[in-house]
């Protein structure tokens, strides 16, 4: 046992009932009574409502309610964060104190063991610099209960804990592990063995599609040669399935039947995977797959030869081989799905038309917009109630001008001629397009990479949008020029701390009922 406990960080926002089973279930831990708790409690967003507002204050409320640990220290924020920069900044702030850290969310439920565990791994491995991340979850990957530890190069951030040696390595530069993924056997790696969807998250940050802390901290020290503890059976359990999170989904599927109140750690001289342990994993990750995908799943009970191996690989090979080639190019309604695990990281909101042909590919389409005919649209995030014209291009990739050539037969991995005498990805061949809510886009519109459309701009038709453009602005031509903005700096200012596309229905049908009366509008709504 090691006199020198880590603190324990706890992140909290609006979720009074969850937030008060996580720390009950904390303070029942043996160590509780010896250890110092500091709960970070995030702030209201800009157009909170009272009953947002109200469930902060209960959450607030909550955690000052009881000396849950030997000493509560409370960091409250007076307004929004957000969940990825208050864990970084926390996580931050506290390991630089103490030099090691245990972290919880707010819908972590442990086990009365956690807290020795946490502490028994963070101080037998302390020195050793392979081992950057220990978890308290397992995945549910056995019926029967195993003692013990594992080594894997995986996240759970489902209470987790580290050091200040490994999280001084934490990076933000998405673009820089990106190229680091510059071909389809570490794509894979960095996948478990292409089972998981580490890089449809990583690769949803580069393009703004959505803000994690925990796939960045992940590819961190994945880079660095890292490897994650586990418990072979989970101390918590994830309470947060039902919808009410930040990032959650009502699924169970990651809920372990088997939940340890103990692990005995101990002192490992080798450091490398659980060979073991990846089958499992392997088998889980593809039931994962059919219950997305709406199939049935049943274990295999004979394991395949090396001949029936191979034979499986090739037909994997072609099958995604045919996907990439086809599948992608046509405008058919199956090609988006509206779960996390979707072909080609593409989602769209409700009430969304698109008009065969079309080619989307890494994107997101928000609710309430309609894209006519023949768009090719790459690495992009639309916003919604966007309008969109005939022959719309977005995001066809990046030449460099500064190497020997502009062909990509010498800088990309992705054999655009047939052939490739490169072996990796000497740049990113594409930067994130965003356009954002209410925008119109005229017909024939070309949007370069890397390009930024703000809320309400106009884009004519023909235009060639090779720079950002402001909200609210008129933009036409190629080269592109702005003629004027729709309304007053003030109004702009107004319409953008609303935001009316985030209403509710109910709330929209002032848009329409004021629709040629803005004054009478921002009246109503301005703060």
């Amino acid at each position: 046992m090691t006199v020198d406990l880590a603190p324990i960080v706890l992140f909290v926002y609006n979720r009074p009932k969850h937030t008060r089973q996580t720390l009950e279930a904390l303070a029942q831990n043996e160590l509780a009574s010896e250890s110092v708790l500091y709960i970070y409690a995030d702030g209201p967003k800009e157009n909170a409502n009272e009953e947002v507002i109200s469930l902060i204050s209960e959450t607030r409320e909550v955690v000052k309610s009881k000396n849950w640990c030997k000493e509560v220290h409370v960091i409250e924020s007076s307004s929004n964060k957000g969940l990825a920069d208050s864990i970084v900044h926390g996580v931050t702030e506290i390991v630089n104190r103490h030099g090691k850290i245990i972290v919880l969310e707010d819908d972590i439920v442990t086990s009365k063991g956690f807290l020795k565990y946490m502490n028994d791994a963070l101080s037998f491995y302390e020195n050793e610099e392979k081992v950057m991340h220990v978890s308290g979850y397992m995945y549910p990957i056995d019926d029967n209960f195993q003692d013990g530890i594992v080594f894997l190069k995986m996240l759970s951030c489902w209470g987790w804990g580290t050091w200040k040696r490994a999280w001084d390595h934490y990076s933000d530069d998405v673009e820089a592990f990106m190229l680091k993924l510059n071909n389809k056997a570490e794509i894979d790696k960095f996948n478990v063995g292409g089972n998981a969807n580490f890089y449809v998250q990583l690769f949803d940050n580069y393009i703004g599609k959505r803000k994690t802390w925990a796939v960045r901290w992940y590819a961190s020290w994945y880079f660095r040669g890292g490897f994650s503890l586990f418990p072979q059976v989970s101390l918590v359990r994830n309470i947060g399935h039902d919808g009410s999170g930040i990032n959650s989904v009502n699924f169970g599927l990651y809920d372990s039947k088997l939940f340890a109140q103990s692990i005995n750690v101990s002192k490992h001289q080798n450091i490398e995977e659980d060979k073991a342990t990846i089958q499992k994993l392997d088998t889980f990750f593809e039931a994962e797959r059919a219950i997305f995908e709406g199939r049935s799943f049943q274990k295999q009970k004979k394991p395949l030869s090396k001949f029936g191996k191979k034979i499986n690989e090739l037909a994997v090979r072609i099958v995604n081989s045919l996907l990439y080639r086809y599948d992608r190019f046509y405008g058919e309604e199956s090609f988006f799905r509206k779960t996390n695990r979707i072909f080609n990281a593409s989602t769209r909101g409700e009430n969304v038309v698109l008009e065969k042909p079309f080619f989307v590919n890494h994107s997101e389409i928000g609710a309430y917009t309609y894209i006519a005919e023949n768009a090719r649209i790459q690495f992009t995030s639309i916003g919604k109630f966007c309008s969109i014209g005939p022959n719309l291009t977005c995001g066809y990739g990046i030449h460099p001008t500064n190497g020997l050539s502009t062909s990509p037969v010498f800088y990309s991995t992705r054999s655009q001629v047939g052939i490739t005498f490169s072996k990796t990805d000497k740049i990113l061949e594409f930067k994130p397009i965003e356009i954002g809510n209410d925008v119109f886009i005229g017909m024939n519109v070309s949007i370069l990479d890397g390009v930024k459309i703000g809320d309400g701009a106009v884009i004519g038709a023909g235009t060639v949008v090779s720079k950002d453009v402001p909200p609210y602005t008129i933009a036409v031509g190629a080269p592109m020029k702005f003629i004027r903005k729709r309304f007053t700096d003030e109004q702009i200012k107004a319409l953008l701390e609303i935001k009316w596309w985030d209403f509710e229905e109910d709330k929209l049908k002032d848009v329409e009922s004021m629709f040629f009366d803005i004054d009478e509008f921002l009246t109503k709504y301005k703060k």
